[in-house]
């Protein structure tokens, strides 16, 4: 049975279940992905050096008879084998076109691995093609637009679901709905895999493109910006958030600076509880000052260890303070 062209850029866990085929490593790339046939192991026939090619020093030509009827008889035989010779070399030629198509043709397993392209290049579209306003997620009721995010189902289905920004709906030749995306990661799929200050909700809107099937679309979500996540009052299942745009080829990452927070002076966690100190307005995470997050969630005020020691310094000489003093202390404030 023939999967069609709505195989391309899928793969398939089940007869009946289309997943997306991108993979999520981006060092990864096409070569490697497929045992290619070697030059020893092709099945192209080699020529045959009597039989299929047309050699006229191989074939004798009538030789002279008394008997006109015998020398007619024999041109005609003669022709009939040359004529009988040119037929098997067409169909040898045939036959070996036939076959180094068929060897030019991936299998339904190959064609479907090689549905993801490689990081930072765009698959281009067919042209001709007509752009579709929408699409209907299968099963549900849920439209999906340009422009909105959503949720697409992994070959591997011990792996979360995919995260893509849909930029183009269209049919194929076949009339089967392909969607354009671009990949969102999550930050253990970036070359620099998690880390702390990664929020479990995070994700990187990568340089990654890919045409896959609308049929492997699960659902919708939201990608808010930073800002707006952290306003969020109740964090919802399909909510999640981006701050960074990341070269799947090179791994950079961009804004490539970032402010910090705390001691340890690392980027904000949303998910991580952090308290404000009244005197510099620093965040400081819990841990980091010496308490527990219970006793953080205690605090009706909170002033951090080096603005204690500036209050009480400031208490001992406030007598003989001077505006110089002052202004070593704002300044010191200014470089936190």
């Amino acid at each position: 049975m023939s999967m069609g062209s709505d195989l391309e850029g899928c793969t398939t866990d089940s007869p009946h279940r289309i997943t997306s085929g991108r993979t999520p490593n981006p060092a990864s790339s096409l070569a490697g992905s497929i045992e290619r046939t070697s030059s020893s192991q092709m099945l192209i026939p080699e020529p045959r050096t009597n039989h299929g090619q047309l050699s006229f020093s191989n074939i004798d030509g009538p030789s002279d008879v008394e008997d006109s009827e015998d020398e007619a008889a024999r041109s005609r035989a003669y022709g009939l084998l040359v004529l009988y010779r040119i037929i098997n070399v067409c169909t040898d030629v045939l036959q070996s076109s036939t076959m180094l198509a068929a060897l030019s043709i991936p299998s339904t397993a190959a064609a479907i691995q090689m549905a993801k392209t490689r990081p930072g290049i765009s698959p281009k579209p067919n042209a001709g093609q007509k752009e579709i306003n929408s699409y209907t997620i299968r099963g549900t009721n849920k439209v999906v637009r340009v422009g909105d995010c959503v949720l697409m189902r992994p070959s591997d289905t011990g792996k979360p679901l995919y995260v893509a920004l849909v930029e183009k709906i269209q049919p194929d030749s076949r009339n089967n709905v392909k969607v354009k995306v671009r990949w969102y990661y999550r930050p253990e799929e970036s070359m620099g895999g998690r880390r702390q200050f990664h929020g479990a909700k995070e994700l990187f809107l990568s340089d990654h493109y890919d045409i896959q099937s609308a049929h492997t679309i699960e659902g919708k979500c939201i990608v808010h910006s930073f800002k707006s996540y952290t306003k969020l009052e109740n964090v919802g299942s399909e909510d999640y958030y981006c701050r960074f745009e990341y070269k799947a080829a090179t791994g950079a990452f961009s804004p490539d600076r970032i402010a910090v927070y705390c001691k340890c002076e690392m980027p904000y966690n949303p998910d991580d509880l952090m308290v404000q100190c009244e005197g510099c307005r620093d965040w400081y995470h819990p841990a980091c000052v010496g308490m527990t997050i219970e006793e953080a969630k205690r605090l009706d005020h909170f002033v951090c260890s080096e603005c204690s020691n500036d209050d009480i310094n400031r208490m001992n000489n406030r007598f003989s303070s001077s505006p110089e003093v002052d202004e070593q202390v704002e300044r010191k404030r200014r470089k936190r």
